[in-house]
């Protein structure tokens, strides 16, 4: 049995198994050659879609920053009233509102139309200012047996009720005991009570708001017939540093009042609007 095997058996067989272990070693070597290709789609993968999520991200819009009406008045010196500021406001309110023959008869000319604009914004009591717009504000009182009822002599408009007690307070002076003063707001009286009482009752100051005084001017109550003067409290702000243009509310209620019953007036009587300065 043993001559009958080739000689180099072994040889052979060892040459057999040679391609085998070959073969192993290729399949093993590139095993990493596939992972490497795939961390790298993996990678380009990855990368692709990061670029993809931000292109689809939407990108946020910066903030402007809001201008603070404390800032502004910082940076600006006051000047003295001018009525041009309070027809520029009026007209920019009416412009798109009206046609053009309307504007045109509730034009004011700063001329005509205002009297004393306070020039002292450093004087914190309103009672010289009205003792120079009045000064003959006694003989007017003398002579209150023939003011109507409802019907004030001096009728001064503010923003707020409390801006108007306040005023209604501080002109003490100014009015004296003779002189019967309304007050045109809504927080002190109901309407129907303000309207009994000016129905019922001479007055020679009216202390108001916009809105209450439309009210009671177009209920009747209220009538502009007396009427002499006309002070509007146009620079004083409020604790959000506004002024009666500058709130929404006031403004619409302010301009109305104008349109129906204070120029009208004014071009008829020729009544002095006048423009009070006066911080408290």
């Amino acid at each position: 049995m043993a001559d009958d095997l080739d000689d180099d058996w072994w040889q052979n067989d060892s040459e057999n198994n040679k391609p085998e272990e070959d073969d192993a070693d290729d399949a093993i070597e590139s095993e990493p050659e596939v992972e490497a290709e795939k961390s790298e789609n993996g990678k380009k993968r990855k990368i692709e879609s990061t670029k993809e999520e931000d292109e689809e991200a939407p990108k946020k819009k910066k903030k402007k920053k809001r201008k603070k009406i404390s800032d502004e008045l910082a940076k600006t010196v006051v000047q003295p009233l001018q009525a041009q500021d309070f027809i520029e406001e009026m007209n920019k309110f009416f412009t798109g509102k009206l046609s053009g023959i309307e504007q045109e008869e509730i034009l004011l000319d700063d001329q005509e139309h205002f009297g004393l604009c306070n020039q002292s914004p450093e004087n914190t009591n309103p009672c010289p200012f009205f003792l120079d717009l009045v000064p003959k504000w006694k003989k007017f009182l003398k002579n209150s047996s023939s003011t109507e009822f409802g019907s004030p002599l001096l009728l001064v408009v503010s923003a707020s009720g409390i801006r108007c007690a306040n005023l209604n307070r501080d002109t003490k002076l100014f009015k004296t005991d003779a002189a019967k003063t309304a007050k045109l707001f809504a927080k002190h009286m109901k309407l129907k009570d303000q309207m009994k009482y000016l129905q019922t009752k001479p007055v020679h100051m009216g202390f108001g708001t916009p809105n209450r005084i439309h009210a009671l001017l177009d209920s009747g109550a209220l009538k502009m017939n007396s009427v002499k003067f006309i002070v509007f409290d146009w620079s004083n702000r409020d604790s959000k540093l506004r002024r009666m243009i500058d709130i929404p509310e006031v403004k619409k209620d302010l301009c109305a009042l104008l349109k129906k019953y204070f120029v009208p007036h004014s071009n008829e009587k020729v009544v002095a609007p006048n423009l009070l300065y006066y911080e408290l």
